[in-house]
């Protein structure tokens, strides 16, 4: 018998034995499925056989290895009660489809092994005829014939071997892909969860349930299409969703949802810090200072330690569900699905900050009509169908501010016109300090473009420091009091100067730092 009718034999024998062995399995078909970012939620329904067992009845339920059993709700027919239900692992149950897949891959791995033995046999005449060109007692025509046999025929051969090495690398990278997809289905799991169910006494002998449980090995990735438009005032915006599920069988007309949450996150918000003002001791000085110094955990990671239709949006408590309609999601196979596709309306400009860098940066911001929830996703960010970036995204609200990436066509350059320092004042000694420089902002486009000019704006953190600045044009102020601005429109192929000067003073004999620009 071959290794392929036994792997085919084996299967059949699995499928017959969860029949037999299991009097109450009844096969399960699923209706309905959630997936989350890393999991998903199933809802089945199934005929279960009853048998009797005492002063109840029992049927069985077949869990795929990766489900969790705790999270399993069993919703019998009305009249029928359910009165209890225990689980056990066993061994893994191979499903139709994977006993498909490696019936395949055994058909394959024998055409392989055919191949080899042929290409080995080819090899051994192309090195039997080289070794007849040994030969030297015969006549010279019957060297000439041998030649030219031995040429036509190791010609012959050697395209042989060559169509069978290529049919062979055709067999391995067809073996390469089944292993995988069967990996994708079977996971790591050999083993598979038996529920056993004890109903009421009572007549029946089947009965029709439904039931769901969530289970690992399941979920969905956001992608993301962003292209500015700035001819149109527009950014066409995509979203995607690959989904994936390794429950050992296909999804055939599926009810399918995609949830935006994450099932788990803390079900509590975080104990309130305690905020106390008090002295500090001396021997208390050092384990301040290492306390300062050690890095701030973010709010993440202190939660962390503890704890083919239209698509349609539902808002639940704490995450989005996006309905997706009917769908076939085959086991083992990543399937791409279309979420959104809009044109959100946005009015861009250029950000330059002449003090970090001397190019532009193309952004703008956009105000939707409705609230969105983008989990963390890789987007590609384009600009009138030009490839700019790749970066991680995620989003969630209706403003949003967006960076599409640099353009070396509009430039600023830092001109220092003075930079001094000195003391002043006859009865209370001041030390002062002084800069002044330029801003020079050029266009090199052939069209006129709004800028956003953003810099430092200087701060003193002690009342005896005075500081002054001038700048012209006047600034405006931003939402962040540390930052200066001047919205600007530059016309093509120009420049504009803006001059910015500072005054600072304080008491003679203080010790100052006057920043990075000194």
């Amino acid at each position: 018998m071959t290794n392929c009718a036994k792997k085919t034999l084996c299967s059949l024998t699995a499928i017959l034995l969860a029949t037999l062995i299991l009097p109450g399995f009844g096969a399960a078909t699923p209706y309905k499925a959630t997936l989350f970012p890393a999991s998903a939620k199933i809802y089945e329904r199934g005929t279960l056989k009853l048998s009797p067992a005492g002063q109840s009845r029992s049927g069985t339920i077949i869990l795929p290895g990766r489900a969790d059993p705790a999270t399993l709700i069993v919703t019998p027919p009305l009249g029928v009660p359910l009165l209890d239900m225990m689980q056990e692992k066993i061994s893994s149950i191979d499903s139709q489809k994977l006993a498909d897949l490696k019936h395949e891959l055994a058909n394959i791995e024998n055409r392989a092994a055919i191949l080899r033995a042929r290409k080995n046999g080819l090899l051994a005449k192309i090195k039997f005829w080289e070794s007849r060109s040994q030969t030297q007692d015969s006549s010279l025509e019957k060297l000439k014939l041998l030649a030219a046999t031995m040429g036509s025929e190791i010609q012959k051969d050697m395209i042989a071997a060559d169509q069978t090495s290529n049919e062979i690398n055709k067999a391995k990278e067809a073996m390469a892909k089944l292993k995988n997809r069967i990996a994708a289905i079977q996971g790591d799991k050999k083993t598979s969860w038996q529920i056993n169910l004890n109903f009421a006494p009572g007549t029946e002998q089947t009965i029709n349930c439904t039931w769901s449980y969530e289970v690992r090995g399941c979920g969905w990735t956001p992608h993301y299409r962003l292209e500015a438009m700035p001819g149109q005032n527009q950014i066409h915006f995509t979203w995607k969703a690959t989904i994936q599920q390794s429950t050992g069988k296909d999804w055939n007309n599926v009810s399918l949802s995609l949830a935006t949450g994450r099932t788990n996150m803390r079900p509590t918000p975080p104990a309130i810090r305690p905020w106390v003002l008090q002295a500090v001791r001396a021997h208390d000085t050092a384990r301040v200072m290492l306390e300062d110094a050690m890095p701030k955990r973010t709010a993440r990671q202190r939660t962390l330690s503890v704890a083919q239709n239209a698509p349609v949006k539902h808002e639940k408590a704490t995450y989005a569900l996006w309905e997706l309609g009917t769908r076939n999601v085959p086991a083992g196979e990543p399937l791409q699905i279309r979420i959104k596709d809009q044109k959100w309306p946005a009015h861009f400009a250029y950000t330059l900050r002449p003090s970090v860098s001397g190019v532009a940066f193309l952004h703008t911001s956009v105000e939707l009509s409705e609230s969105m929830d983008l989990p963390s996703g890789q987007a590609v960010f384009l600009a009138d169908g030009a490839f700019l970036s790749k970066r991680p995204f995620a989003f969630s609200g209706k403003k949003i501010k967006l960076f599409f990436g640099a353009d070396p066509m509009i430039t600023a350059k830092v001109i220092l016109n003075d930079k001094k320092s000195g003391n002043s004042g006859v009865f209370s000694k001041k030390r002062t300090w002084m800069w002044d420089w330029d801003l020079i902002l050029s266009n090199n486009k052939s069209i006129p473009v709004s800028v956003v000019i953003e810099e430092p704006r200087p701060i003193s953190r002690d009342k005896d420091i005075a500081l002054t600045l001038v700048t012209q044009p006047e600034f405006t102020s931003d939402e962040n009091p540390e930052i200066i601005k001047w919205p600007l429109t530059l016309k093509p192929q120009t420049q504009a100067t803006i001059n910015l000067h500072v005054d600072a003073q304080a008491p003679d004999g203080m010790n100052v730092d006057p920043g990075w620009r000194w």
